[in-house]
């Protein structure tokens, strides 16, 4: 009974060939419990077996079930963390964002979301209805909270499986697709454990890289073995164009191939490609329910003035009160905009003259904000309040608060980083004034990429000090405490991008417009290159196949004015494209191919970073203070641990200890033997070739 119950469960799984080889021997070690419990109950008849026996056999199959319970548990535990670990993603950013939009959800608002008629059908097993498209304007009646709700309204309330992904101006510009594939992909995983045996032997095991084909192929075959699934992606318009054709072209594509039993909600503005696109599904327009918007925008004001309210009493504020609600136009970003600016004053009469100012329109309301910017700071606090902007609207990934000062600090009045020119925390003075990262028209895309380029390549040519036999070990690590490198892995990473994105924007590199941004990308290949020969290093060459394809690229004609700038541009995406398919020197971080000397310094950087934040106050090095040191602790220590998976989240999220960095890295040494029971469980393979082999020598 126990052997046909299982079988049946798993012939009853939607799509059952596509795993079958890879969950049915999983099977295995069950299956043999089932036949050596058979076995002994026919002694037990042979023998004609007395009570005692009966009752220790008893004992003894509820003990084989709980082993084998246990066995099989570690197994899909191991497989699933072998298969996240492949996917290299991290639930926590998912959930912490989901967690943040719906803390920002205030009791009785979104309820008639889920009231809808068309969000019911979407909800239901309609087969009309399986993309339903949420629209609304900038800043409208929050879109993403809205979906937030949705979410947890099916995980806790529906028979459904639901995965989401939050778009932002923060997500991967070059990868969005691919990261948007992967989320989704782990959620399915951590939801249906079972189905992680599939990713464990058929991807992770293989060698194969999680690139696009993989992942659409895989998320195809998680959606076809889930009976019932709801995927929800928010901020779709915060990708750029391109990015938007791609994840849609690859969502509406599984929609159609999964049938009803698979539905998606898209959530974004009402314009360009997207509204071109989904102009035919089923729309919820949050423009078109003014009414409900309307109460849900009274319920946030009222929570959102409480601290006014306190501040100038109940009958100064309800007046006001009414005013923001009239005022609001269906978007909370502005009312969110609008009530900051009222907490500036300080008087009744300041508010109430401020109340009547109120700007009309969130561009106003925006307008408004840089205003502030123009007049309320001096004209060097404006100049750093512009190249904030430039920062957080351009950067490839989210900043950091000491990589933002340094960034910020470095420009063409100022090449490097000394203890006369960093700036201080105080820096977040001027950073409240901007509150959102939609900056209008105030920011020239273009100056702004030339702009971090500049900083990021300034940066680089001082980071050699870093490797530098003449300077002594001590002089290094008070460099560092001090804060003279807090840019390097941003910069290291990124310069080449951005020197791009302005050579492309700007139609190429040119003296007329590009000169001390030239000059400066000439200094660091000149500096390399001294470096190299100083060092007595012979000049390495990546495979001639990734050179062939970085030097045939488009992006890299753009730098044929400038030969000694494209050739090191060239070697590092070049050696970075060989990275990326070479998964074992991914995974050890051995960098020994690289043909520049820039792994060589981050190597550097990131052991003396991880030394000096170990480094007990007893042990300071020369020219180090202990005060210096705490406060380097208190900026650096929460995340400078950094995963050694370029593709992991971790490589930036880092960690707080050696300790909890060292438990994480074990999820990416996937080539443990999967049963418990042998001896390789532990210890596991240097490669997939070995484990394979063990695995059909031993395992099959």
């Amino acid at each position: 009974m126990e052997f046909h119950r299982r079988t049946y469960k798993f012939f009853r799984r939607r799509a059952w060939k596509v795993f079958f080889d890879s969950t049915w021997q999983s099977f295995g070690t069950r299956f043999d419990g089932i036949l050596e419990s058979l076995s002994r109950h026919r002694d037990l008849v042979d023998r004609e077996a007395i009570s005692i026996n009966i009752a220790e056999e008893r004992k003894w199959r509820r003990q084989s079930q709980e082993d084998i319970e246990r066995r099989e548990a570690e197994r899909i535990a191991c497989q699933l963390t072998r298969s996240i670990s492949w996917l290299a993603t991290d639930r926590h950013i998912d959930e912490d964002v989901l967690e943040r939009y719906s803390g920002r959800c205030q009791p009785g608002t979104c309820v008639w979301i889920l009231k809808s008629a068309l969000m019911t059908l979407w909800l239901g097993h309609c087969k009309e209805t399986p993309v339903l498209w949420l629209k609304g304007i900038p800043g409208s009646v929050g879109k993403s909270v809205i979906c937030s709700q949705v979410i947890q309204f099916i995980q806790t309330e529906q028979q459904l499986m639901v995965a989401y992904y939050f778009c932002t101006y923060q997500s991967d510009r070059f990868n969005a697709c691919r990261e948007v594939m992967r989320s989704l992909c782990a959620q399915i995983l951590r939801k249906n454990k079972d189905l992680a045996a599939h990713v464990s032997e058929n991807y992770a095991n293989c060698g194969l890289e999680p690139s696009m084909m993989q992942l659409r192929r895989l998320l195809g075959e998680l959606l076809a073995a889930i009976r019932s699934s709801r995927i929800i992606i928010d901020g779709l318009d915060e990708c750029d164009e391109h990015c938007q054709k791609q994840i849609l072209s690859e969502l509406l594509r599984i929609c159609n191939q999964a049938g009803e039993s698979c539905k998606f909600l898209i959530s974004s503005r009402d314009n360009g490609f997207i509204a071109r696109k989904l102009s035919k599904v089923p729309t919820i327009s949050l423009n078109e329910e003014r009414k409900n918007t309307e109460v849900d925008i009274a319920l946030f004001v009222k929570h959102r003035i409480i601290d006014l309210s306190e501040k100038f009493g109940p009958e100064v504020i309800s007046p006001i009160e009414e005013i923001l609600v009239k005022k609001a136009e269906g978007t909370f970003l502005r009312v969110q905009l609008v009530i900051t600016m009222l907490e500036d004053q300080y008087s009744v009469q300041e508010l109430e003259d401020a109340a009547e100012k109120l700007p009309e329109g969130l561009d106003a309301a925006y307008g408004r904000i840089l205003q502030r910017i123009a007049t309320k700071l001096s004209i060097q606090s404006r100049d750093k309040a512009t190249r904030i902007l430039e920062w957080i609207a351009c950067s490839c990934r989210p900043l950091k608060l000491y990589e933002l000062q340094d960034g910020v600090a470095i420009h063409v009045g100022n090449t490097v980083i000394r203890e006369r020119t960093k700036l201080s925390q105080d820096l977040t003075i001027i950073i409240r004034y901007i509150l959102d990262h939609s900056s209008g028209p105030f920011l020239d895309f273009t100056q702004a990429h030339h702009n971090i380029a500049f900083s990021c390549i300034s940066y680089l040519s001082e980071s050699f000090i870093l490797i530098n036999p003449s300077v002594s070990e001590d002089e290094v690590k008070t460099r560092v405490v001090k804060g003279y490198h807090g840019l390097h892995h941003y910069a290291n990473e990124f310069w080449a991008e951005h020197l791009l994105r302005y050579s492309e924007l700007n139609g190429g590199l040119d003296t007329s417009t590009s000169n001390s941004l030239i000059q400066q990308a000439q200094k660091l290949a000149e500096v390399e290159e001294a470096s190299q020969k100083s060092r007595h290093k012979s000049i390495l060459r990546v495979s001639e196949t990734f050179a062939a394809e970085i030097n045939s690229t488009l992006r890299l004609s753009y730098l044929n004015n400038v030969t000694t700038v494209k050739v090191l541009v060239g070697n590092v995406l070049a050696f970075r494209a060989s990275l990326a398919r070479n998964t074992p020197q991914a995974l050890n971080g051995k960098f020994e191919n690289d043909p520049t000397l820039f792994s060589e310094i981050s190597q550097r950087y990131q052991s003396i970073l991880e030394y000096i934040l170990s480094c007990p106050n007893s042990e300071l090095p020369t020219g180090i203070q202990t005060l210096e040191l705490a406060k380097f602790k208190k900026s650096h220590g929460l995340s400078s641990f950094l995963c050694r998976i370029r593709n992991c989240p971790r490589a930036i999220l880092g960690f707080d200890s050696t300790a909890q960095r060292e438990k994480h890295v074990v999820t990416h040494k996937p080539l443990k033997c999967l049963y418990p029971t042998c001896a390789f469980y532990v210890s596991g393979f240097a490669t997939h070739h070995a484990l394979q082999a063990h695995n059909k020598i031993y395992h099959t």
